[in-house]
This record gives C-alpha cells, sequence and structure tokens, in this order.
C-alpha cells in the first residue's frame, strides 16, 4: 500500500455507531494520500453523515459494504446504501454520488486532493 494506490474492503453491522469510527478511518486515509488538514477534516465530516444516513436505511444487523480507496485519482469512500440520502450535501473538492460496486448499490464520497 502507498499514499497514490490502496483499497481497504470491510463490512459492518447496521449501527451508526460506527460513524465515527468510519470518519476517523476516512481522515486517515485523505491524510494519508497527502490532504490537507482542512480537507481532511472536512472530509471526515462528509463521511459521518453519509454513514449515518445509510446505516439508519439499513436492514437491522444486515452487513454493510464499505470500500475506502484511492487509484489514480480522489480518495473515494463507499458504503451500502439501500436509498439515496440527501444527507451530505456537496462541498468544494468534495462530490457525493451513487454507484453499483460489487452488485450492490453504494453511496460514494470522493476528495480530490
Amino acid at each position: 500500500m502507498n499514499a497514490t494506490d490502496f483499497e481497504l474492503n470491510i463490512s459492518l453491522p447496521a449501527d451508526a455507531r460506527f460513524a465515527k469510527a468510519m470518519r476517523d478511518l476516512a481522515a486517515h486515509a485523505a491524510r494519508y494520500a497527502g490532504g490537507r488538514e482542512q480537507d481532511v477534516e472536512r472530509y471526515g465530516a462528509a463521511v459521518e453523515r453519509v454513514v449515518i444516513a445509510c446505516l439508519d436505511r439499513a436492514p437491522a444487523g444486515a452487513p454493510v459494504l464499505v470500500i475506502l480507496r484511492r487509484g489514480a485519482g480522489p480518495v473515494e469512500f463507499l458504503i451500502g446504501c439501500e436509498s439515496r440520502t440527501d444527507a451530505a450535501a456537496h462541498d468544494a473538492g468534495i462530490a457525493v454520488g451513487w454507484t453499483r460496486e460489487q452488485g450492490t448499490p453504494m453511496c460514494r464520497v470522493a476528495l480530490d486532493l
């Protein structure tokens, strides 16, 4: 793993208590990739809002897929989400969108560095 190319796949229970841990994980990845501290903090906060919204919508006890990665582009945090949410507004340099990964609908929070 290096600062320009990494991927972490995890599964977590549908429990909003994991939102802070996901915020910290996303912030750490952005910092590791060379993000400025103010961008890292905004990114972590955006990820936490999305995680809370997605975990609140997930079926109780169901595992939720999370992917944290960086390839040639932005740092990306993806979380399985059953329905779209407006919990995370767009912020300068942070994009929130929807995609499908591994057959799962996911919310994608990306930080351009």
